[in-house]
């Protein structure tokens, strides 16, 4: 049996003259399945009103040391004229090494100028003389003085988007495809080779090879060299210098274990040294398809924006390599933001 309800009328607006009159509504039949679903979306509503506010769970993430306070206390020593002025020589001087004549004779100089201009960020300043360099060098014979000079060369060249075939240092296998003995002891030569052979492309199996077989010799050798040298060998190992922000050298330690390589032991069994071989594997592969793209560049891409995706790879070995860079920003994140972004390079002063 149905039962009536008379709703007689609901408040309208109308828009003459702004007043609100009642609008009337046809009498309708209430059954006993409209009750229930009446009576359904009232405890939805009741329950989503008299329900406490839902708190999402919080990520624990720490209070940003870069307030405005912080970032107003910065300052520099290296902003008045007198230093404006020993940059600008600084740099006029630099640019006269790149046009020198007897300079572009010392081709191997003129690479590693290149390489540090490029290691303490500043390559910016000199992207013109540098492309221009590069090109020249690019259309000569290679250079087969050192393992180091080679090493170098096609270091650079690839770092810039030239097509530099992995044969080059065939020369330095015997008839029967192993690495010369006569090599082993020019630790340089050995570094810069180990350098190189992390700019290969997907396919570059002579590259990769060599990269396992440099990475082998320099761990033997790590021990029996200066201190200086054996800083520089740590550190290659533990991030290539192609993987490396440009100016940032951190004193850097393992840390604990990150969530991939946790999801993977999880997922897989393995143990955490499997693990970190594994990733660490994928990362390779991951910077072969990129060392690829930025050789063929099919898609015509500038320079400047080809940079810009490699250095975003880059910043984020910087931040994560270690753990949580992001959220939990300890002294040793905070040296290393401060060193790339804020510390300046000293500069050495006439008495």
């Amino acid at each position: 049996m149905a039962l009536n309800l008379n709703i007689l009328s609901i408040p309208s607006y109308s828009s003459k003259a702004g007043f609100i009159h009642h609008r009337s509504l046809p009498q309708r039949p209430l059954t006993h399945q409209s009750m229930i679903s009446s009576n359904i979306k009232c405890l939805q509503t009741t329950h989503s009103i008299d329900d406490p506010t839902i708190i999402r769970r919080s990520a624990n993430y720490q209070r940003s040391i870069w307030d405005f306070d912080f970032i107003q206390s910065l300052k520099s020593d290296y902003k008045w004229e007198t230093y404006k002025s020993k940059t600008n020589k600084l740099e006029e001087e630099v640019r006269h090494r790149f046009n020198d004549d007897g300079t572009m004779r010392q081709l191997l100089g003129l690479l590693e100028l290149i390489d540090d201009i490029e290691r303490l960020g500043l390559g910016y300043l000199f992207e013109e003389e540098i492309k221009k360099t590069l090109d020249t060098i690019m259309c000569m014979e290679d250079i087969k003085e050192s393992l180091h000079a080679t090493a170098l060369r096609f270091r650079l060249l690839r770092q810039h988007g030239h097509e530099v075939n992995q044969d080059t240092f065939n020369h330095l296998k015997d008839e029967m495809g192993n690495y010369m003995a006569s090599y082993f002891a020019d630790v340089n030569g050995i570094l810069s080779f180990y350098e190189a052979c992390h700019l290969a492309a997907e396919g570059e199996n002579i590259l990769e090879e060599a990269k396992q077989f440099t990475r082998t010799v320099l761990k033997g050798m790590k021990d029996n060299i200066d201190s200086n040298l054996e800083k520089q060998v740590n550190h290659a190992l533990e991030l290539p210098l192609h993987k490396r922000i440009t100016k940032l050298e951190a004193e850097l330690e393992r840390g604990d274990a990150l969530k991939s390589i946790q999801s993977y032991m999880y997922e897989t069994g393995a143990s955490e040294d499997m693990a970190r071989e594994q990733v660490g594997h994928m990362i390779d592969e991951t910077w072969k398809k990129m060392n690829t793209d930025v050789i063929k560049n099919e898609f015509l891409l500038s320079q400047p924006f080809i940079k810009t995706a490699i250095n975003l790879a880059r910043m984020s070995l910087c931040i994560y390599q270690y753990g949580d860079g992001h959220g939990v920003f300890d002294d040793e994140n905070k040296n290393r933001a401060e060193s790339l972004l804020f510390e300046p390079i000293p500069l050495l002063m006439d008495a």
